[in-house]
């Protein structure tokens, strides 16, 4: 069963992700084409190739496909989904590499991937995917963990941090969010470069560690800061969030914008205002804790 975690064959939750996005892009690559939509076609082939499966998938694997026959195969099944989904556009191309894939993997397949293939790749099927190779739980999880992992990144970039330094990690989450991506450090630690990685409802903060907000997580990257510089800065941002809070409270008051505009744009303002509210109030925990 492809949605199977652990156990014989299981599959992990980088897996899963990307045979779920895998899935999405085949669905968007045949309406495109059904719609005679082109570019369509090829920016859903390029943004996903370039983000998920570069990007993130394939730095995901690095520590574990070697010893992961199950991973080795999820890869193989990917590479030759892809290969057929851009040999319309990249003829040439895809049919060399088709050949050199058929040469080190030469078994592919998963669970509810339909794709018969051939020696040559124009001759080969295009791919069909069934609705178990979609996971919206995996989605959901990954786009947790990978909100963690930018964070931290946008944390080593204000800090000019070099990119091959590990860097000891922290997390304070209200604890049944902590339970659902504390089974994922793992994967926070490798695409982080980040270790130990520890997360928590009693996790505090410590105090040479910057701070930063995703949703209501609390992340420090430890050993990066002054305390009175961190003080400073959050201070500067929590003055930004408030004039936004004042300016957004203003809009909602006024009768004839919530009476008048679009109903979309009224509900956009009120996410936006809390969105900010729930920034303030990180903000001032993190201030509190200094």
């Amino acid at each position: 069963k492809l949605r199977d975690e652990g156990g014989e064959g299981g599959l992990a939750l980088v897996d899963r992700w990307i045979v779920s996005r895998l899935a999405a892009t085949v669905r968007h690559a045949d309406g495109a084409l059904e719609r005679y939509e082109f570019k369509h076609y090829a920016d859903g082939l390029y943004e996903f190739i370039w983000r998920d499966f570069c990007d993130w998938y394939i730095e995901a694997i690095k520590p574990t496909v070697g010893e992961s026959a199950t991973q080795r195969q999820v890869f193989a099944t990917v590479l030759d989904v892809i290969l057929r989904l851009l040999h319309p556009v990249m003829p040439y191309i895809t049919e060399m590499l088709w050949h050199r894939l058929g040469e080190v993997a030469p078994q592919r397949g998963l669970p509810g991937v339909i794709a018969a293939g051939g020696d040559l790749i124009v001759g080969a099927d295009w791919p069909r995917m069934d609705d178990s190779c979609s996971d919206t739980d995996a989605e959901t999880a990954f786009e947790y963990v990978r909100e963690v992992v930018g964070a931290i990144r946008q944390v080593r970039t204000t800090n000019k941090v070099p990119p091959r330094r590990a860097l000891e990690c922290s997390a304070a989450a209200p604890q049944s969010l902590a339970d659902q991506i504390a089974p994922h450090t793992g994967l926070i630690k490798t695409l982080a470069t980040v270790d130990p990685f520890t997360i928590g409802a009693q996790v505090t903060r410590p105090d040479d560690a910057a701070a930063t907000l995703v949703g209501d997580i609390e992340i420090y990257v430890h050993g990066l800061v002054d305390r009175d510089q961190e003080r400073l800065r959050i201070s500067k941002r929590l003055a930004e969030v408030h004039h936004r809070i004042k300016a957004l409270q203003g809009r909602l008051n006024n009768k004839g914008y919530v009476d008048k505009a679009p109903a979309h744009l009224v509900q956009q303002t009120r996410d936006q205002l809390e969105a900010s509210e729930k920034e303030a109030a990180g903000l001032d925990r993190q201030l509190k804790s200094l």
